[in-house]
């Protein structure tokens, strides 16, 4: 069976676009109306959700997709997901009484705690299992319809929220409840196809495999372990800013380093879509390591190339990209934007170094790196929280903190498998974005006029799309000098 073809790769890539599009018009309403206060409200109340998303339900959600193919050929897929959503709720119950915590430890003292409870849960329940449900039609093959649910989730969200934030609620909770909306409604309408698809094979007698708690937990457990140091890496230093200075100078610094992980985010979404359902297909494929070393090179190989020139794109753009974005209250916001666009590039790169120690069960070995960045980071966040130029220490040193992460990873993964981390053709990448910076440069000048900035990114963006097409789909003779692995 071929798993990515070049019409699945069209189908994944367009969809990703219109839905990264999408995502910049949330960005550009929400900027739009709510004020700073909400703005930051809204930085924290993601921050959480994402505490309880990465530490609770992701590596839960790791062992989950591992299992799905092995459901679905058992005929207890939905066994499988039902119990995953019982978890799920007894978290978002967990997640509800945190903001009641941080009042007694003096944060978010001037957001409605019962609110800020009920969004957090509603949005952690509803999208876990949006994002539960949608991502396996993917993995099943069903590229489609995992493209059009995910756009509908989308765009029911901005209609709903828009609406409430307009006519009902100009606040932060305004905007979190129309997206649970989107989130539930796109749940429900992919549950009806699975269930339409698989029912057939579903098994009334059989319980789905799930290697018992104790199976669940010793795959769980260090990938956990490892994503409470990456919260701490990632949203840490939001606290430490809310506690501070307030929530009107989180709106500011959160909001550049929230858009620099939705635009990577969506790339590195695309990437994964693309690419780790066909890992995936060879891991549970291999019989010795060498297949799987294989299989990761591969990964890394096709992976890395179009991540770099996309994240390379967005920071050259940045100032382009901010105007679009937020108009002319935050137009010094590119350079936060930058930074963390590099952070973002250390993350993404780590994270998927990871996959080589989940290929071969020894997750403990990607927690140490983690663990030695978290630690550094609390140090230097609270050593910059003590400058008066804390807005230019506090970047740097977060991204000094993730390429320690990235090194260390580095080391590690390298001790569990042979491969080598640093593809080909990146120097080759920078040389054909030459035409970008030249653009770029040309009308800094004129950067903060929105019809100028429309201009420059759409003429841009035609021409990274161009790239993207002939290096990575079409392969085309000229191009494939440039990227040998």
């Amino acid at each position: 069976m071929e798993y990515s073809s070049k019409e699945d790769i069209a189908i994944l890539t367009l969809g990703k676009i219109a839905q990264m599009f999408l995502l910049l018009i949330s960005v550009r309403i929400y900027t739009a109306y709510l004020p700073n206060s909400e703005i930051g409200s809204l930085v924290l109340i993601i921050s959480t959700f994402s505490l309880f998303s990465l530490v609770a339900i992701n590596p839960v959600g790791v062992f989950i997709n591992r299992s799905l193919h092995g459901w679905d050929s058992s005929g207890t897929i939905f066994r499988g997901i039902f119990i995953f959503s019982l978890y799920v709720f007894s978290i978002s119950l967990l997640a509800f009484f945190t903001p009641f915590l941080f009042v007694n430890l003096g944060i978010g003292l001037s957001i409605n705690t019962f609110l800020f409870g009920l969004s957090l849960s509603l949005f952690l329940y509803f999208n876990t299992l949006n994002q539960t449900v949608i991502p396996s039609l993917n993995l099943f093959l069903y590229r489609k319809q995992f493209v059009v649910f995910t756009t509908l989730s989308l765009v029911i969200h901005i209609v709903f929220s828009t609406i409430i934030v307009d006519t009902i609620s100009t606040t932060a909770f305004g905007w979190i409840f129309g997206q649970i909306v989107g989130l539930m409604i796109g749940f429900f309408y992919a549950l009806k196809f699975l269930v339409s698809e698989k029912y057939k094979r579903i098994s009334v007698k059989k319980k789905a495999d799930t290697g018992g708690f104790q199976g669940v937990f010793k795959f769980s457990l260090p990938l956990a372990v490892s994503a409470l140091f990456i919260w701490t890496l990632i949203n840490a230093h939001r606290f430490f800013i809310e506690y501070f200075d307030g929530i009107e100078q989180l709106a500011y610094i959160g909001l550049g380093f929230t858009i620099a992980t939705s635009l990577s985010g969506s790339v590195e979404s695309l990437l994964m879509q693309v690419f780790h359902a066909d890992f995936y297909n060879k891991l549970s494929l291999s019989k010795i390591k060498s297949e799987r070393e294989a299989a990761f090179q591969e990964l890394v190989n096709s992976f890395i190339p179009p991540l770099f020139i996309s994240l390379l794109c967005i920071i050259i753009l940045s100032p382009y990209i901010t105007t679009i974005l937020t108009g002319e209250r935050f137009l010094g916001l590119y350079k936060f934007l930058i930074a963390g666009v590099v952070i973002e590039f250390f993350r993404i790169y780590a994270n998927l170094l990871t996959s080589s120690m989940h290929s071969e069960h020894r997750t403990s070995k990607g927690i140490v790196p983690y663990v030695v960045g978290a630690l550094i980071s609390l140090v230097f966040t609270y050593i910059a929280m003590l400058s008066n130029d804390w807005k230019f220490f506090l970047p740097v040193a977060l991204i000094l903190s993730w390429f320690l992460v990235f090194y260390l990873m580095i080391r590690y993964s390298k001790r569990v498998m042979e491969f080598n981390p640093f593809p080909r053709g990146i120097p080759q990448l920078i040389i054909m974005c030459l035409p970008i910076i030249a653009l770029s440069l040309s009308f800094t000048h004129e950067s903060e006029k929105f019809l100028t900035a429309l201009f420059i990114l759409a003429l841009s963006g035609v021409y990274i799309v161009c790239i993207m097409y002939y290096i990575f789909i079409k392969k085309t003779s000229i191009f494939n000098y440039f990227i040998k692995y």
